[in-house]
């Protein structure tokens, strides 16, 4: 019966992390670095762009930029780079 309860506090956990990330993303401002890091792709200097978007949020007249596709965290090719270590060690 430990293992249950045990089992049933991991679980109720998974779900209130899930509940708490749900509602910052609801939130548009938890979009504001998004739309710096746009602006700096764009161009915009780092702190300008940073500049631009806090006074936004702050003012309330903040839009959030379109949800796409977002690239996964870390360095790019990471994945390439370690099947082909693998490929050389063996």
């Amino acid at each position: 019966m430990g293992d249950e309860v045990e089992s049933r506090g991991a679980a109720d956990e998974m779900l209130r992390q899930a509940r708490d990330r749900d509602t910052a993303a609801a939130d548009p401002a938890a979009l504001a670095t998004d739309a710096a890091e746009a602006l700096v792709a764009s161009g915009v200097a780092f702190r300008d762009a940073h500049e631009q978007i806090a006074a936004q949020v702050r003012a309330g007249t903040f839009e959030p930029p379109q949800a796409g596709p977002r690239a996964a965290p870390g360095p790019g090719g990471a994945v390439a780079a370690i099947a082909a270590r693998v490929r050389w060690s063996a």
